[in-house]
This record gives C-alpha cells, sequence and structure tokens, in this order.
C-alpha cells in the first residue's frame, strides 16, 4: 500500500489492473474510477485530483489541464482576480508602482507551461497575454490587466 500523510491509497497492483484492464482509457472514465475510489478511501479534493493525473499519466494520456492557478506581484493591493472562463485576470497595484517593470510570479496546472514565463520583469502599461500549454499541447491564453489604486 502507498501511502501520503496517513492515508491509504490503492496499491501499485490495483493501479496497474486499471491500467492492463483499460488500456485506451478516457478522461472521463478516469474520473469516474478516482470518483470510487475517493469514497473507498475519503481522499480529499486536492488528493482526488492529484491521483486523477497520475492515473492519466500510467495510462499514457497526456494531462490537458491548462489554467492559471495563482498570479501574484509583489506590489498587488489584493488577491488577483483570475476568471477561467473568460480568460482574464485583473490584479490592482499600489499607487505609484511604475507597472512598466513588474515580476509576475505565476502558478499553473499540473506539467503545464506557461509564456511569458513567471519571474520574467513584464511592461504591464498595457494587458497582456499569458499562453498557458498543457501537457498534451493545448493552450489557453489569458489576458492580465493591471490597474493603479487610486
Amino acid at each position: 500500500m502507498a501511502s501520503k500523510l496517513g492515508k491509504t491509497y490503492a496499491t501499485s497492483g490495483e493501479i496497474a489492473a486499471v491500467v492492463a484492464a483499460i488500456p485506451d482509457i478516457s478522461t472521463a472514465n478516469v474520473n469516474a474510477i478516482m470518483d470510487l475510489i475517493g469514497k473507498r478511501v475519503q481522499l480529499g479534493q486536492e488528493d482526488t485530483e492529484i491521483a486523477k493525473t497520475l492515473l492519466l499519466k500510467l495510462t499514457g494520456h497526456p494531462y490537458s489541464k491548462k489554467n492559471i492557478l495563482t498570479f501574484e506581484l509583489e506590489e498587488q493591493t489584493g488577491a488577483a482576480t483570475i476568471d477561467h472562463d473568460l480568460e482574464e485576470i485583473d490584479i490592482e497595484v499600489e499607487n505609484g508602482t511604475d507597472v512598466t517593470k513588474l515580476t509576475p510570479t505565476i502558478t499553473v496546472s499540473t506539467d503545464a507551461t506557461v509564456s511569458p514565463a513567471s519571474g520574467v520583469i513584464t511592461d504591464f502599461s498595457n494587458p497582456v497575454e499569458y499562453t498557458v500549454t498543457a501537457e498534451d499541447g493545448t493552450t489557453k491564453v489569458y489576458t492580465v490587466t493591471v490597474t493603479i489604486a487610486a
């Protein structure tokens, strides 16, 4: 049995059995399987997402998530508003901030990449587009708008 923080997960034998039984498993089937496993071992939501990602990888399916999870600036006045449906991020910075030289810290979905990358000095005097690429090669483009507090 594999365990993390005292929780018991499926054994590698059980996981191998799923892979052997369903070599062309779909994301929907993975979700259904993990929902059943989650009920069986009472995984938390975050653990269930990790397990889904692992099962996709074990079955050879690339992960398709491509979201910006966090977007932070040292000068921000509050949390960024991230709208995944509209693919927009709004963030306010302190009055007097030079928006032409801001360095965002960005986290994205598991195995996804973002361009421009996290930690790159960026000019936000106009909205900036960030492209997130999932492991399966699909992309999502977020538009980030920075406003200066009054």
